[in-house]
């Protein structure tokens, strides 16, 4: 449980909405499907619906991190370089 945990926190500890939610879409996604197949003994089939929806939850944690990226250098662990000095 400790595992699962840590790998929904952010860096600083704290439970991150987005991954949460990823996890949420992806296990009930493939975890039907998985169960369904398991129990009628027939192979994985996934359908566009469900392929669509798992790639756009992928698609929005991919754009969120592109966001965040662009200020990622900037936090009360890594602050932001000091200025360049002024050109003569």
């Amino acid at each position: 449980m400790k595992a699962l945990i840590q790998l929904v926190s952010e860096s600083e500890g704290n439970p991150s909405s987005m991954r949460v939610g990823m996890f949420l879409i992806l296990g009930a996604v493939l975890g039907v499907e998985v169960w369904t197949a398991l129990k009628t003994g027939k192979s994985l089939s996934l359908s566009t619906d469900e392929v669509s929806l798992i790639g756009l939850a992928l698609g929005l944690k991919c754009w969120q991190r592109r966001v965040e990226g662009k200020d990622a250098h900037v936090s009360p662990q890594n602050p932001p370089p000091p200025p360049a000095p002024p050109a003569s």
